[in-house]
């Protein structure tokens, strides 16, 4: 996830990270002998990158860091909290401000030293930064409306914020246009923890230095003993970051952003994962123009289908209620509604297939750059990849419908009667 200036040397490198550790002792951030950042030249992009690893073996439960809550970047903490507060802003919004009043501010900035090992242009590796010749490559996946209205929204928070700090002597709105809130909110998007309810969602120096792995977790952040369930003793003042199991020595240790889609990762970390088993298709309703009668359940706006075929349950009692209410006519029998049912799953989900349809002869701009992710894809490579793991996950669907629907409507058929 780090991606220093791609023009950076080693030696440009080594003096940014040797700043950013002098900061974090004199900011009291522990940083324990069993932990090391390496700098790692990446062939493929041609740039060095950083990550954490291990400098000896690491026991199961070994306590790696310690980050004072108050040393983390966030809407309590930056040089405008006052302001904030004073003009209503919070959330995601708040911290966004944050970022970007303290990017503004350089070298007279608290974080200065640990900004400058962040990319310097943001995580460009986000769809909100793809051209829309790029965008298109990611037309009909779920991920694509969401990054259309991600733009709208960014312009919108910008104008609306910056109307409200702009009077504020310390607001730098001088420097914060809208391409450094761009920044701040990827940033934010990629990099951000939430830490508690008065410190909210934050920056925390060190944490976002851990790449990603859904499957091979070998640290975990805690940042407050209540949300995190633990059984250890913690200072409620300061974030901790722990070994969950045995480590090597010299193994680059990677943290976990969850269970999530390729189609999350991408929007909000930049990449997908190779053997993400956590995929879905997100569809709208069709049926916008019926309503249910108050026996029945409500209609759900957006219905999932699995990346094993299955299609969410409510999204076959709406296609049952469709084809029995919306049609104005009844069945006679249960083989034929049945039929009516497959035909109207397939045709919505043949609907959902054809929005992949991209012209031929296009030509879109191939970043194909692997991941620091624990494996995976960014660019055009990580589109081509959720395109491919959608389109098969609507195909797989299609064949469910067609093994599987006498099960799934003629259970709806003979309840309903």
């Amino acid at each position: 996830m780090i991606g220093e200036d791609s023009s950076a040397s080693y030696l440009e490198v080594i003096e940014r990270l040797s700043k950013f550790l002098s900061w974090s002792v004199s900011n009291g951030i522990q940083v324990l002998d069993a932990v090391g950042v390496d700098a790692r030249w990446d062939g493929v992009s041609k740039k060095y990158t950083l990550c954490i690893v291990s400098t000896r073996h690491l026991h199961c439960f070994e306590k790696l860091l310690s980050i004072p809550k108050t040393v983390c970047l966030g809407a309590k903490t930056c040089s405008i909290s006052k302001e904030l507060v004073a003009v209503g802003l919070g959330g995601g919004l708040a911290l966004n401000f944050a970022i970007a009043q303290e990017l503004a501010l350089g070298p007279d900035s608290c974080w200065f030293d640990y900004l400058c090992i962040l990319p310097s242009k943001g995580e460009q590796s986000l769809p909100m930064f793809w051209s829309k010749q790029e965008r298109k490559k990611l037309k009909g996946t779920s991920l694509y409306s969401h990054i259309i209205m991600d733009d709208q929204s960014f312009a919108d928070d910008y104008e609306f914020g910056f109307k409200l700090l702009q009077k504020y002597i310390n607001f730098k709105s001088d420097r914060v246009n809208f391409e450094l809130y761009k920044k701040a909110v990827s940033i934010a998007a990629s990099r951000a923890f939430y830490i508690d309810e008065y410190f909210g969602e934050c920056l925390i120096p060190w944490a976002d230095l851990f790449n990603h792995s859904t499957h091979n977790m070998h640290v975990k952040v805690y940042c407050s003993k209540s949300s995190s369930r633990n059984t250890f003793d913690m200072d409620e003042n300061e974030v901790l970051i722990r070994s969950v199991q045995s480590v090597r020595k010299y193994q680059e240790l990677f943290n976990t952003f969850g269970l999530q889609s390729n189609s999350s990762l991408l929007h909000k970390y930049g990449f997908c994962e190779l053997s993400n088993k956590n995929g879905f298709v997100s569809i709208y309703s069709p049926f916008g123009k019926l309503r249910r009668d108050k026996t029945s359940r409500a209609w759900s706006e957006v219905y999932e289908i699995y990346s094993d075929g299955r299609i969410e349950h409510n999204l076959v009692i709406s296609i049952g209620y469709y084809v029995s209410f919306y049609r104005n006519f009844a069945y006679s029998n249960k083989k034929e509604f049945v039929s009516e049912c497959v035909s109207s799953a397939k045709t919505i989900l043949n609907q959902q297939l054809s929005e992949f349809e991209v012209a031929g002869g296009e030509i879109i701009e191939e970043r194909n750059i692997k991941a620091r992710s624990g494996g995976g894809f960014i660019g055009a490579a990580a589109a081509n990849m959720l395109r491919n793991e959608e389109i098969g996950t609507l195909n797989s669907a299609i064949q469910m419908v067609e093994r599987e629907g006498n099960k799934l409507w003629g259970k709806y058929y003979r309840e309903s009667r």
